[in-house]
């Protein structure tokens, strides 16, 4: 019996979805609050599987329960909120502190029911008591003190050290990175790209799987964070050197190619049922536009997105890399990837940025997965 607490300021919200919850045979409400305040003491008495939490604009005290969830015992955490376009930053800052998922609801009204919404988020409760959230918080730990080098331990300075050179663009074997991911992966993500910093790095493309509004922050983010210059894609931007490039909420990026330059192209989604951004729609124009000059990445998330198209690029004879089971949150894209022998090296998150450097030098075949 999967235990949820649900931790909402709407009495409606929380007698509506209190209603669905137990009407799941295989779940049960273990708590059902109005503020954050309360909820933590709560817990302590009857501590859940899962928690469902509401979170608003300028939302602190929902983020202090994160990090007190996060620091007294770890677990998924589902943001669930009708304000998602207008809580990006405090979205992408509880991702950050270890939130599971996002889901947007709509307003309530006479003709609207949370009842619609169910599918999504039963899916997501299903999935994240099956994830292994130890690893966010294990994620999360490491780049705190990737980010505060007097932190780190000797074996972090000597794995710094040990990191390969990029060889001269002309020299290289791949001149593009494409990493897809889903949940889990916003902290996989800036883990990977901060330990990039040399600016003659190829571009990067990624396809994150999250709410339109979210991205843009979430690039604002990276820049901040990592040397390479992150931005949100937009259409026809030319893709250049030492940049990273996300795709925007609710839009499918691909590449498209005129001579030597690569340009972004972006296409709104139009099936309701599909990641939006897809990863194998930007893997496949990878496959496409770039065969064997390129590198495709996926990593930690729910489903099966990415696994086509990282076949793909395989197929062309692309290096391709996935996160191992032990250190991703949710296996289940990676796992597709395997599955379809899509898969040139299954690796831990700590070791993704080298190994893809090897790859983009050409020799990552000199180096063994673990």
């Amino acid at each position: 019996m999967i235990r949820v607490a649900l931790i909402d300021s709407s009495a409606v919200i929380r007698q509506e979805m209190g209603a669905l919850i137990d009407e799941h045979e295989d779940m049960s409400l273990a708590l059902c609050v109005a503020d954050t305040n309360s909820a933590l003491t709560a817990m302590q008495n009857d501590w859940p599987d899962v928690v469902l939490l509401e979170l608003s604009t300028g939302d602190d005290e929902g983020l202090l329960l994160i990090d007190q969830i996060m620091a007294t015992r770890p677990t998924p955490i589902i943001l669930f909120s009708s304000t998602i376009s207008q809580i990006s930053v405090e979205g992408i800052d509880a991702l950050q502190r270890g939130a599971f998922e996002i889901i947007k609801r709509s307003e309530l009204g006479p003709n609207v029911s949370l009842s619609k919404h169910w599918p999504a988020l039963r899916a997501t409760i299903l999935a994240a008591v099956q994830s292994k959230i130890h690893q966010l918080k294990l994620a999360l730990h490491k780049e705190q003190q990737r980010r505060n080098p007097s932190s780190t331990t000797d074996s972090n300075d000597q794995n710094e050290t040990a990191r390969p050179t990029l060889l001269a663009p002309i020299n290289r074997r791949a001149h593009l990175v494409a990493i897809g991911a889903s949940t889990g992966g916003t902290i996989a993500v800036e883990t990977i790209l901060s330990q990039f910093t040399d600016t003659s790095m190829p571009p990067i493309v990624i396809a994150q799987h999250m709410p339109k509004g979210f991205t843009q922050a979430y690039a604002h983010r990276l820049n901040k964070l990592c040397q390479l210059t992150v931005v949100e894609a937009s259409d026809g931007m030319m893709i250049e050197t030492g940049h990273v490039y996300l795709a925007p909420g609710g839009h499918h990026l691909t590449i498209e190619r005129d001579g030597l330059n690569l340009y972004a192209a972006l296409q709104p989604t139009t099936n309701p049922n599909q990641y939006s951004p897809s990863v194998d729609a930007l893997f496949m124009s990878v496959a496409a536009q770039m065969s064997q000059f390129a590198v495709g990445i996926v990593l930690t998330g729910m489903g099966r997105d990415g696994a086509q198209g990282l076949k793909l690029m395989h197929d062309r004879g692309a290096q391709t890399l996935a996160q191992d089971e032990a250190s991703s949150v949710v296996f289940g894209m990676p796992a597709a990837a395997i599955a379809l022998n899509a898969v040139s090296k299954i690796l831990p998150l700590d070791t993704i940025a080298t190994h893809s450097i090897l790859a983009i030098n050409g020799d990552l075949s000199q180096v063994s997965e673990r």
